[in-house]
């Protein structure tokens, strides 16, 4: 029933309607909360795999919205993949790139960057 449910909300509005997602995981599903500033200075940044154009100073994030990004933000997102093997903090990526906490806590909301709690 499920799968047939979707397919009719895609064929009804394809236009919003790119794909479709699922995660799974047993309950509790621990979800770290970033609005004090220095969990999310310590925490680990990477880019979210799912923004669309990347490299590129316009994007589409998870929900196929148009981003346009800074100078300054395109920095700090080239930084992030960079991380991979570093695993440095966004604390010492802001030491490099000129970018504030309410940035990259924006980058954040618009599902372009992912955090993974840090030490």
């Amino acid at each position: 029933m499920n799968g047939e449910r979707y397919r009719l909300i895609e064929i009804l509005d394809p236009s919003t309607i790119t794909h479709y997602e699922f995660f799974l995981s047993r309950p509790p599903l621990p979800r770290a909360d970033w609005s004090a500033d220095a969990a999310l200075l310590t925490a680990i940044p990477e880019l979210n795999p799912c923004i669309d154009g990347w490299p590129s100073p316009t994007v589409f994030n998870a929900d196929y919205q148009i981003i346009r990004l800074s100078e300054e933000e395109i920095a700090f997102l080239n930084a992030c993949e960079a991380n991979i093997q570093n695993n440095r903090s966004v604390r010492d990526i802001l030491t490099e790139v000129p970018l504030t906490v309410e940035q990259v806590r924006s980058l954040l909301n618009q599902q372009l960057l992912l955090l993974s709690p840090g030490t």
